[in-house]
């Protein structure tokens, strides 16, 4: 008895192991994708300044 509860609260350990770190690398990949946007727009403006003078 006692091992089939240490199976079943370690498979929803892990499931809510695996749903944390999903949610924490979704979190990343937005952070980055903002911070890359911003930069995308500094470097196109630094690029139409030069064009510019």
């Amino acid at each position: 008895m006692f091992k089939f509860l240490a199976k079943i609260f370690g498979s929803v350990l892990e499931s809510v192991a695996e749903q944390f770190v999903q949610a924490v690398v979704e979190q990343l990949i937005d952070e980055i994708a903002k911070y890359l946007k911003e930069l995308t727009k500094t470097l196109k403006f630094f690029d139409d300044e030069q064009f510019e003078s």
